[in-house]
Protein backbone atom coordinates (compact mmCIF):
# COMPACT_ATOMS: atom_id res chain seq x y z
CA UNK A 1 0.00 0.00 0.00
CA UNK A 2 1.51 3.97 -0.92
CA UNK A 3 1.89 6.08 1.66
CA UNK A 4 -0.90 8.13 0.55
CA UNK A 5 -3.67 5.49 0.66
CA UNK A 6 -1.87 4.13 4.50
CA UNK A 7 -1.97 7.90 5.55
CA UNK A 8 -6.10 7.91 4.53
CA UNK A 9 -6.58 4.94 5.85
CA UNK A 10 -5.08 5.60 9.19
CA UNK A 11 -6.71 9.18 9.63
CA UNK A 12 -10.21 7.80 8.37
CA UNK A 13 -9.98 4.94 11.15
CA UNK A 14 -9.50 7.55 13.54
CA UNK A 15 -12.62 9.21 12.26
CA UNK A 16 -13.92 6.57 12.79
CA UNK A 17 -12.99 5.66 16.72
CA UNK A 18 -13.70 9.55 17.22
CA UNK A 19 -17.17 8.45 17.12
CA UNK A 20 -17.14 5.25 20.02
CA UNK A 21 -14.61 8.06 22.27
CA UNK A 22 -16.93 11.16 22.77
CA UNK A 23 -15.28 11.80 25.35
CA UNK A 24 -13.01 13.87 23.18
CA UNK A 25 -15.22 15.59 21.20
CA UNK A 26 -16.73 18.00 24.05
CA UNK A 27 -19.95 18.70 21.81
CA UNK A 28 -19.37 22.49 21.99
CA UNK A 29 -16.09 22.12 20.26
CA UNK A 30 -15.53 20.56 17.46
CA UNK A 31 -18.12 20.05 14.51
CA UNK A 32 -15.96 18.36 12.11
CA UNK A 33 -13.15 17.15 10.52
CA UNK A 34 -11.84 16.88 7.17
CA UNK A 35 -8.57 15.91 4.89
CA UNK A 36 -8.21 18.47 2.11
CA UNK A 37 -5.18 19.85 0.10
CA UNK A 38 -2.72 17.52 -1.72
CA UNK A 39 -3.43 14.16 0.01
CA UNK A 40 -7.30 14.73 -0.70
CA UNK A 41 -6.16 15.44 -4.16
CA UNK A 42 -4.33 12.65 -4.79
CA UNK A 43 -1.23 15.14 -5.50
CA UNK A 44 0.72 14.08 -2.43
CA UNK A 45 4.62 13.52 -2.80
CA UNK A 46 5.89 11.64 -0.12
CA UNK A 47 9.05 13.33 0.22
CA UNK A 48 7.26 16.85 -0.26
CA UNK A 49 4.25 17.25 0.53
CA UNK A 50 2.46 18.31 4.47
CA UNK A 51 -0.98 16.21 5.45
CA UNK A 52 -3.65 19.37 5.61
CA UNK A 53 -6.49 18.92 8.01
CA UNK A 54 -9.32 21.12 8.60
CA UNK A 55 -11.15 21.62 11.95
CA UNK A 56 -14.55 23.40 12.15
CA UNK A 57 -14.79 24.38 15.73
CA UNK A 58 -17.26 26.43 17.82
CA UNK A 59 -14.51 27.96 19.94
CA UNK A 60 -14.67 31.36 18.07
CA UNK A 61 -12.17 33.45 15.68
CA UNK A 62 -8.26 33.05 17.41
CA UNK A 63 -5.54 32.66 17.03
CA UNK A 64 -4.50 28.41 16.47
CA UNK A 65 -2.24 28.45 19.40
CA UNK A 66 -4.62 30.16 21.79
CA UNK A 67 -7.04 26.97 20.41
CA UNK A 68 -4.84 24.39 20.33
CA UNK A 69 -4.65 25.55 24.28
CA UNK A 70 -8.14 24.60 24.56
CA UNK A 71 -8.75 20.75 26.03
CA UNK A 72 -11.82 19.67 23.54
CA UNK A 73 -9.93 20.69 20.45
CA UNK A 74 -6.15 19.56 21.47
CA UNK A 75 -7.47 16.21 22.18
CA UNK A 76 -9.28 15.93 18.63
CA UNK A 77 -5.88 17.19 16.70
CA UNK A 78 -3.48 14.90 18.87
CA UNK A 79 -6.22 12.30 18.12
CA UNK A 80 -5.99 12.62 14.49
CA UNK A 81 -2.46 13.84 14.14
CA UNK A 82 -0.50 11.37 16.34
CA UNK A 83 -1.23 8.33 14.71
CA UNK A 84 -0.22 10.23 11.24
CA UNK A 85 2.61 11.25 12.35
CA UNK A 86 3.67 7.49 13.54
CA UNK A 87 3.41 6.52 10.08
CA UNK A 88 5.53 9.22 8.62
CA UNK A 89 7.83 8.31 11.22
CA UNK A 90 7.82 4.84 10.24
CA UNK A 91 8.75 5.35 6.90
CA UNK A 92 12.49 6.08 7.99
CA UNK A 93 12.19 9.35 5.81
CA UNK A 94 15.07 11.81 6.90
CA UNK A 95 12.37 14.68 6.47
CA UNK A 96 8.96 13.34 7.96
CA UNK A 97 5.75 15.01 6.65
CA UNK A 98 4.24 17.84 9.12
CA UNK A 99 0.34 17.41 9.93
CA UNK A 100 -0.94 20.72 8.87
CA UNK A 101 -3.81 22.10 10.77
CA UNK A 102 -6.78 24.20 9.68
CA UNK A 103 -9.00 26.02 12.25
CA UNK A 104 -12.33 27.48 10.94
CA UNK A 105 -15.27 28.65 13.49
CA UNK A 106 -18.36 27.59 12.25
CA UNK A 107 -20.05 30.94 12.05
CA UNK A 108 -17.24 31.97 9.91
CA UNK A 109 -17.46 28.78 8.08
CA UNK A 110 -21.86 29.15 7.71
CA UNK A 111 -21.06 33.19 6.42
CA UNK A 112 -18.61 32.01 3.53
CA UNK A 113 -20.95 32.64 0.78
CA UNK A 114 -21.78 36.44 1.82
CA UNK A 115 -18.10 37.38 3.31
CA UNK A 116 -16.30 35.31 0.26
CA UNK A 117 -18.88 36.82 -2.42
CA UNK A 118 -16.25 39.15 -4.36
CA UNK A 119 -19.05 41.64 -5.32
CA UNK A 120 -18.50 43.13 -1.79
CA UNK A 121 -15.04 41.64 -0.38
CA UNK A 122 -12.79 43.43 2.06
CA UNK A 123 -9.01 43.29 2.23
CA UNK A 124 -10.02 41.75 6.13
CA UNK A 125 -11.17 38.87 4.39
CA UNK A 126 -7.38 37.77 3.55
CA UNK A 127 -6.96 36.59 6.91
CA UNK A 128 -10.12 33.72 6.32
CA UNK A 129 -8.24 30.24 5.19
CA UNK A 130 -7.65 30.47 1.43
CA UNK A 131 -9.12 26.92 1.51
CA UNK A 132 -12.54 28.87 2.12
CA UNK A 133 -12.17 31.35 -0.51
CA UNK A 134 -9.56 31.45 -3.14
CA UNK A 135 -9.30 27.17 -3.42
CA UNK A 136 -12.67 26.97 -2.32
CA UNK A 137 -13.05 25.25 -5.87
CA UNK A 138 -10.25 22.91 -4.96
CA UNK A 139 -11.53 22.33 -1.58
CA UNK A 140 -15.28 21.52 -3.19
CA UNK A 141 -13.80 19.01 -5.40
CA UNK A 142 -11.17 17.53 -3.48
CA UNK A 143 -11.67 16.72 0.53
CA UNK A 144 -12.47 13.76 2.44
CA UNK A 145 -14.52 14.23 5.24
CA UNK A 146 -13.44 12.39 8.61
CA UNK A 147 -15.47 12.94 10.98
CA UNK A 148 -18.95 14.94 11.18
CA UNK A 149 -20.67 16.85 9.05
CA UNK A 150 -19.32 17.69 5.48
CA UNK A 151 -18.55 21.62 5.63
CA UNK A 152 -18.46 21.89 2.09
CA UNK A 153 -22.82 22.23 2.34
CA UNK A 154 -21.99 25.71 3.27
CA UNK A 155 -19.23 26.79 0.80
CA UNK A 156 -19.88 28.52 -2.37
CA UNK A 157 -17.21 28.81 -5.10
CA UNK A 158 -16.70 32.21 -6.91
CA UNK A 159 -14.33 32.31 -9.63
CA UNK A 160 -10.84 32.19 -7.85
CA UNK A 161 -9.26 34.51 -9.98
CA UNK A 162 -11.51 37.55 -8.53
CA UNK A 163 -9.69 37.28 -5.25
CA UNK A 164 -5.74 37.43 -7.08
CA UNK A 165 -5.33 40.71 -6.40
CA UNK A 166 -6.19 40.66 -3.04
CA UNK A 167 -4.33 37.97 -2.32
CA UNK A 168 -1.49 39.35 -3.69
CA UNK A 169 -1.33 42.25 -1.66
CA UNK A 170 -1.05 39.76 1.16
CA UNK A 171 2.50 38.29 -0.29
CA UNK A 172 3.93 41.38 -1.47
CA UNK A 173 3.56 41.92 2.57
CA UNK A 174 5.92 38.73 3.06
CA UNK A 175 7.57 39.54 0.14
CA UNK A 176 9.12 42.75 1.55
CA UNK A 177 9.07 40.95 5.22
CA UNK A 178 11.54 38.69 3.28
CA UNK A 179 13.58 41.24 1.82
CA UNK A 180 14.25 43.09 4.51
CA UNK A 181 14.91 40.72 6.95
CA UNK A 182 18.05 41.23 8.84
CA UNK A 183 21.80 39.71 8.47
CA UNK A 184 22.37 37.29 5.97
CA UNK A 185 23.48 34.00 7.73
CA UNK A 186 19.41 34.50 9.32
CA UNK A 187 18.40 34.86 6.18
CA UNK A 188 19.77 31.41 5.16
CA UNK A 189 18.13 29.60 7.90
CA UNK A 190 16.43 26.81 7.23
CA UNK A 191 13.42 28.29 8.14
CA UNK A 192 13.41 31.46 6.35
CA UNK A 193 14.41 29.25 3.35
CA UNK A 194 10.73 27.46 4.06
CA UNK A 195 9.28 30.55 4.01
CA UNK A 196 10.45 31.76 0.93
CA UNK A 197 10.00 28.25 -0.83
CA UNK A 198 5.54 28.76 0.67
CA UNK A 199 6.09 32.23 -0.99
CA UNK A 200 7.33 31.12 -4.13
CA UNK A 201 5.06 27.83 -4.64
CA UNK A 202 1.72 30.36 -3.79
CA UNK A 203 2.72 32.85 -6.15
CA UNK A 204 3.09 30.25 -8.98
CA UNK A 205 -0.13 29.49 -8.25
CA UNK A 206 -1.80 32.44 -8.45
CA UNK A 207 -0.20 32.80 -11.75
CA UNK A 208 -1.49 29.83 -12.79
CA UNK A 209 -5.15 30.14 -11.72
CA UNK A 210 -5.05 33.89 -13.04
CA UNK A 211 -4.11 33.00 -16.51
CA UNK A 212 -7.14 30.02 -16.34
CA UNK A 213 -5.28 26.54 -14.70
CA UNK A 214 -8.30 24.82 -12.71
CA UNK A 215 -6.18 23.26 -10.46
CA UNK A 216 -4.03 22.93 -7.47
CA UNK A 217 -2.28 19.79 -8.20
CA UNK A 218 1.71 20.70 -8.23
CA UNK A 219 2.34 18.95 -11.29
CA UNK A 220 -0.38 20.39 -13.78
CA UNK A 221 0.12 23.72 -12.08
CA UNK A 222 3.73 23.74 -13.04
CA UNK A 223 2.72 22.94 -16.93
CA UNK A 224 0.25 24.92 -17.11
CA UNK A 225 2.41 28.18 -15.63
CA UNK A 226 4.92 27.21 -17.92
CA UNK A 227 2.12 27.55 -20.53
CA UNK A 228 0.05 30.01 -19.68
CA UNK A 229 2.00 32.51 -18.05
CA UNK A 230 4.14 35.01 -20.64
CA UNK A 231 7.80 34.63 -19.91
CA UNK A 232 9.82 36.93 -17.60
CA UNK A 233 13.24 36.86 -15.59
CA UNK A 234 13.37 34.39 -13.29
CA UNK A 235 10.42 31.91 -14.51
CA UNK A 236 13.43 29.40 -14.93
CA UNK A 237 12.84 29.05 -11.46
CA UNK A 238 9.66 27.60 -11.19
CA UNK A 239 11.05 24.17 -12.25
CA UNK A 240 13.86 24.15 -9.49
CA UNK A 241 10.37 24.49 -7.16
CA UNK A 242 8.83 21.97 -8.81
CA UNK A 243 12.05 19.41 -8.86
CA UNK A 244 12.22 20.01 -4.88
CA UNK A 245 8.79 19.69 -4.68
CA UNK A 246 8.67 16.58 -6.41
CA UNK A 247 11.72 15.01 -5.02
CA UNK A 248 11.96 16.35 -1.32
CA UNK A 249 15.45 18.20 -2.25
CA UNK A 250 17.20 21.08 -0.42
CA UNK A 251 18.89 23.57 -2.57
CA UNK A 252 23.18 22.79 -2.50
CA UNK A 253 23.61 26.54 -2.54
CA UNK A 254 21.05 28.41 -0.35
CA UNK A 255 22.61 32.24 -1.51
CA UNK A 256 22.40 31.41 -4.85
CA UNK A 257 18.38 29.42 -4.66
CA UNK A 258 17.85 32.88 -2.22
CA UNK A 259 19.13 34.80 -4.90
CA UNK A 260 17.15 33.21 -8.08
CA UNK A 261 13.93 32.66 -5.41
CA UNK A 262 13.74 36.36 -4.48
CA UNK A 263 14.13 37.41 -8.69
CA UNK A 264 11.72 34.45 -9.60
CA UNK A 265 8.86 36.14 -6.03
CA UNK A 266 9.55 39.53 -7.46
CA UNK A 267 8.84 38.91 -11.01
CA UNK A 268 5.94 36.81 -10.48
CA UNK A 269 4.24 39.60 -8.22
CA UNK A 270 4.84 42.35 -10.91
CA UNK A 271 3.84 40.30 -13.24
CA UNK A 272 0.22 39.40 -11.35
CA UNK A 273 0.11 43.12 -10.74
CA UNK A 274 0.65 43.89 -13.95
CA UNK A 275 -1.58 41.66 -15.81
Amino acid sequence: MSLPDHLIEVLCEAGRSLEERSNLIGQDGVRSVTVVGSLARGDFVERGSDVDVMFVHTLGVRPADELCAIPSLRNVVHHFGSPALRLGAATGRQKPFMVDCHFVDCEILEQQPQWADPACFRQEHTERDWNLWVYAFDFVANRIRLWGEDPVHFVHVYPPESYILWALGRLQGTLSELQGGGAREAALSPEIVGRWKVLAGTLLHLAAIYHGSPTLGKTEAYREFQELVPDFNGKNFAEVLWTEYLHGTEPADRGEWLTRCEEFCQGTATMIASS
